[in-house]
């Protein structure tokens, strides 16, 4: 592992980025331990897209 740190100034601690020395790079990506919190908040969000996806193409909102 060639670094492993939170990405982005703004949420030090909601996501970790680890880069591989590898040719093709390799990058994997991963919700801290706090951040995992947030995941009935993320599938409530994308029941909800799942649910109005009809009504708000119809509307022509995408």
């Amino acid at each position: 592992m060639d670094s492993c740190f939170p990405l982005g100034p703004q949420l030090p601690s909601s996501i970790i980025k680890i880069v591989y020395p590898e040719t093709p790079p390799h990058v994997e990506y991963m919700l801290t331990p706090i951040s995992e919190k947030l995941h009935p908040v993320f599938k409530a969000l994308y029941e909800w897209g799942q649910e109005y996806e009809v009504t708000i193409k119809l509307d022509g909102h995408s």
